[in-house]
């Protein structure tokens, strides 16, 4: 369901235009099952704050583990972050510094995988 959100999102490039309903519709289940699940917008908002990051992450993940050369690798990891952080929006951006679930959400994520990720690179580089 969170990411038949992200979709509109990206269609429309405002999230205060899109409503549950809608991601209802993209998802294909009742705008009820949105709300038992999600419960709110800002709920909503939150899920896909947490989506964005693993969406990215697994992408980056791809390339730390696959047999690229070096230099390629850390190119492809670190413009990888690019376009994901230019689908964001102000509102998006924002639940990354100011909500506290979403906050420690990231801050775990930094610790079990972008660390970790950072080591494997800068270990394959030594």
């Amino acid at each position: 369901m969170v990411a038949a959100a992200v979709h509109p999102w990206r269609e429309t490039h405002n999230v205060n235009k899109v409503t549950l309903e809608d991601v209802a519709g993209e998802a294909g289940v009742p705008p009820a099952t949105i709300y038992s699940n999600i419960g709110t917008g800002d709920g909503l908002i939150q899920e896909v704050v947490k989506h964005l990051p693993n969406e990215m992450l697994n992408k980056q993940w791809a390339v730390v583990e696959s047999d690229l050369p070096f230099p390629l690798k850390v190119q492809s990891v670190f413009s990888g972050k690019m376009p994901t952080m230019q689908d964001m929006q102000i509102k998006l951006l924002d639940k990354f510094s100011t909500d506290s679930v979403v906050r420690q959400y990231l801050d775990g994520v930094y610790e079990a995988e972008m660390k970790p990720m950072m080591t494997a690179i800068v270990g394959e580089g030594k």
